[in-house]
């Protein structure tokens, strides 16, 4: 396995001869790879993760449904990628049907300090037992029994938001329906649940997310929309792709990626982000099926819809992506998986940081793996905490009970150029780490700005004092890009708490 490359220069003689050779010529190696580990074999039809430090150890652990082994299994971290302990909870069962668990997610549903596990039943059905249930932590890795939280037809989808800005997380909650009311957001305080929205989404979302889309301070809801032909039961839209809710009143915005809706083509996972380095939040999805696969875009400021096309033949069948800063360039990057050729393909952005662009655009896709049969969701993360962002992707291996596994490919990338040179005299520390409201940055260059990106690559915070104050973050893991007058740039690694 390639590791991560250290140089140290020891003699005043040898950082004489390397500053004598930065001044001649301007280099840098951006060299990477990913390294694959199973980290979790024997799953029945695991699909839409989390990961969150359950046990309280320090190590990022991923929570896996199993939609047809009826349980949740918890791939405990234990500080090596390629070793994981898996304990298995189920089978769950409610009014003598067994559990479909599709999403979960870690939240601390009583308030006890610690994560519980939250999940999606989604049995495809008017059953009652469709819905949100939960398993409290107990603690030492064991956890109480079934819990119903909330009824909901053909709950798919559950994600953590932070929709009325306090200090706790609210559910997501969408139905895979064209119910009246599909979509709702969920305050749950000591296991009690209050509706804090609930709207109707036409066209079966299957994920949504929050974001400024307009950049004006209002939260808009962005929906993935998948389905076939000619939907009923109330619904207005016959168009797969991404749509919005516009805040703050949640109105139907606009179609911001469509697809053809007589088709099993569909979007089923959208990321957001300023792809193009223009200062404006866009849109990317993945046209999951049908005729044609591909990428498809909407730049805000102008720049409208586009397409990636992938394939022409249907001979692709790209139904999940995941982005952030895998080369840290500082412009965001994306991977995508493929059910119909098991590839986990990695598209690095051809922007570059700070430099407004037009049209989105990606180099040609690397193809990561080939390996991860039936790969159905793909998520990125920091699981290593070594500064840079993994992938995590769970497969169902054909679709057998016990067949199904989670993957993990851990990014080693290797960057050396002359800014990081240029700061080989500098001494820089950040303190403390971890804060709760202030991050002090103490170096020896001249300080000039520092930016603060969450672990997906997003850019969250710009600051021109080298006194930052974090105490409107979330919770959680950080990178702070220090620039200093001479062009240096440093990437360290701190902790909201």
């Amino acid at each position: 396995m390639n590791r991560k490359i250290t140089i140290t220069i020891n003699t005043t003689c040898s950082k004489f001869l390397w500053v004598c050779f930065l001044s001649v010529f301007t280099f840098q190696i951006n060299a990477q790879q990913f390294t694959q580990h199973a980290v979790g074999n024997g799953l029945s039809q695991p699909q839409q993760f989390d990961y969150a430090d359950i046990d309280g150890d320090g190590f990022t652990d991923i929570v896996v449904p199993e939609f047809s082994g009826n349980s949740i299994s918890v791939l405990y971290g234990t500080g090596d990628l390629s070793n994981y302990t898996t304990i298995t909870y189920g089978s769950l069962l409610v009014g003598g049907s067994t559990m479909k668990p599709w999403t979960a997610v870690s939240l601390d549903i009583d308030a006890d300090g610690d994560l519980d596990i939250v999940f999606s039943n989604y049995a495809n059905s008017t059953a009652a037992n469709d819905g949100i249930y939960w398993i409290e932590n107990l603690g030492n890795r064991s956890f109480g029994s079934l819990q119903f939280l909330y009824e909901l037809n053909r709950c798919r989808y559950i994600g953590k938001v932070n929709f009325d800005g306090d200090a706790e997380y609210e559910l997501l909650a969408l139905g895979d329906s064209n119910d009246p009311v599909n979509v709702r957001v969920l305050n749950v305080v000591g296991g009690t649940v209050s509706t804090l929205l609930q709207k109707t989404a036409n066209r079966r979302p299957l994920h949504g997310l929050f974001t400024d889309i307009a950049n004006v301070g209002n939260l808009d809801l962005v929906l993935s929309k998948f389905g076939r032909g000619n939907e009923t039961d109330g619904s207005t839209d016959t168009t797969n792709g991404v749509q919005t809710l516009n805040g703050p009143s949640y109105n139907f915005g606009v179609n911001l990626i469509t697809n053809n809706p007589t088709t099993s083509a569909g979007t089923r996972k959208t990321v957001v982000g300023d792809f193009n380095e223009d200062g404006n939040t866009d849109f990317i999805a993945v046209n999951a099926a049908g005729s044609t696969s591909s990428l498809k875009y909407y730049g805000q400021a102008g720049i409208g819809e586009g397409t990636i096309l992938l394939s022409s033949d249907g001979s692709k069948n790209m139904i999940s992506l995941t982005s952030g800063d895998y080369d840290n360039d500082g412009v965001l990057d994306i991977a995508v998986v493929d059910n119909a050729t098991d590839e986990i393909l990695l598209y690095k952005n051809t922007a570059v940081d700070g430099v407004a662009s037009g049209a989105i655009a990606f180099n040609a896709p690397t193809v990561l793996s080939s390996s991860v049969i039936d790969p159905n969701w793909i998520e990125s993360v920091d699981i290593d905490n070594d500064g840079d962002l993994d992938l995590i992707v769970s497969s169902n291996n054909g679709g057998g009970a016990g067949s199904g596994k989670v993957t993990v490919l851990e990014n080693e990338t290797i960057t050396l150029g002359s800014d990081e040179f240029s700061l080989i005299e500098n001494y820089i520390n950040i303190y403390p780490n971890p804060t709760a409201s202030i991050l002090n940055v103490k170096m020896t260059a001249e300080f000039e700005k520092a930016e603060i990106y969450n672990v997906q690559g997003q850019k969250i915070l710009e600051n021109y004092s080298n006194t930052i104050d974090v105490s409107k973050l979330s919770d959680g893991l950080y990178l702070l890009k220090i620039i200093a007058d001479n062009g240096g740039i440093t990437t360290k690694r701190f902790i909201k708490q």
